[in-house]
């Protein structure tokens, strides 16, 4: 007997423990992809990546390099289709582009990738890890079964975690890059590593390539480039790529603009490392914020934020902890709390 397990069920439900402490096989998605693709696809190359944030938008910016490139390719796993889905075709995919999440990879046990890159670690599901160091091992676990390792020189927990990992490293950074790295230098994304000689330096593409040009998704984009240059695709088709791609919706996404206000949807950023790159990203915010903290604490957000908040509407379960910390850091930014009306219903014709 065998059990198929979701990955956000956590190790420590009644139920799972049971099945954990019994003789049944306890299966997961990715591993059962991975044992279909010796039957289905023998050649097929799977590269992976995973982080707190930017997962989905670079694992989308990289299927689309390799598209470029003529590769037949697709991004799946946490996005778009299961990982079983985009391999069980009668026509395969060259190159599975995985998207995985600290849920599945603290599952996985078997899948091996060409390469895997770790865009960053920061609070994020300690409800369900426990602790951030528990997190933090569920996302470098991708290295466990890994050629090459694409890894963020700009983010302290992946560079202090990074010795964990004995095989060939490519680090990216939004600074100039040493040998053997990719980074920016003055308008210019630039590769170091996968070159003849590293004492040069390829072109990748220009800075205005990259829309939006924000310090964030320039850093997805030198994770994408590493992916598909550690699979051999030349530097021109990263380029072409690049410079026509868009994010997806809710991702810094303009809504509107009238009267001197830009209208900003970014209800991607579920977190506080999310949060703090948009903040960041402008200069005068008005700021919708609340949800669910998921066990993530809000001071350093408001600290590092608060100059650039003009004032904030806070909603939602947890609203009062960004509350709490806007009074201890920033008092004098004008907070308004906006309750639940008695008579809301999920999903209901108006939601205002």
């Amino acid at each position: 007997d065998a059990a198929v397990i979701s990955p956000g069920w956590r190790q420590d439900h009644p139920l799972v423990v049971q099945i954990l402490n019994s003789s049944i096989e306890m299966l997961n998605e990715i591993d059962i992809a991975w044992s279909l693709r010796s039957e289905r696809a023998p050649q097929q190359k799977w590269i992976a990546l995973t982080g707190t944030n930017g997962k989905t938008t670079t694992v989308e910016m990289t299927a689309a390099i390799l598209q470029a490139a003529g590769i037949k390719a697709v991004a799946c796993g946490n996005v778009g289709d299961t990982v079983i889905d985009a391999l069980d075709r009668a026509d395969p995919y060259d190159v599975l582009v995985l998207e995985l999440s600290s849920f599945q990879l603290h599952w996985a046990k078997q899948a091996h990738f060409d390469a895997a890159a770790i865009l960053n670690i920061a609070d994020d599901h300690l409800d369900w890890h426990g602790s951030f160091d528990a997190y933090a091992d569920a996302k470098f676990s991708i290295l466990d079964r890994c050629e090459i390792a694409i890894l963020n020189a700009d983010d302290a927990p992946v560079v202090t975690r990074a010795n964990r990992f004995t095989g060939k490293k490519v680090f990216y950074t939004l600074d100039t890059p040493a040998p053997g790295e990719i980074g920016v230098v003055e308008e210019l994304l630039v590769d170091r590593a996968f070159v003849a000689d590293p004492q040069e330096a390829s072109m990748i593409c220009e800075l205005a390539d990259i829309t939006p040009t924000v310090p964030h998704s320039v850093s997805n984009a030198l994770a994408a480039a590493a992916l598909a240059r550690a699979i051999n695709v030349p530097h021109q088709h990263i380029q072409s790529a690049l410079h026509n791609f868009r994010p997806g919706r809710h991702r810094i996404e303009l809504v509107h603009e009238a009267s001197g206000v830009v209208w900003i949807d970014d209800s991607k950023a579920t977190n506080p490392h999310a949060a703090a790159a948009s903040l960041m990203s402008h200069l005068s915010v008005i700021w919708i914020a609340g949800g669910l903290a998921k066990g993530a604490d809000m001071e350093p957000l408001i600290e590092r934020c608060a100059p650039r908040i003009k004032a904030a509407i806070l909603i939602g379960a947890d609203r009062g902890l960004i509350e709490a910390a806007l009074i201890k850091y920033a008092p004098k930014i004008p907070r308004i709390l906006i309750d639940t009306p008695s008579d809301y219903i999920r999903g209901g014709d108006s939601n205002s």
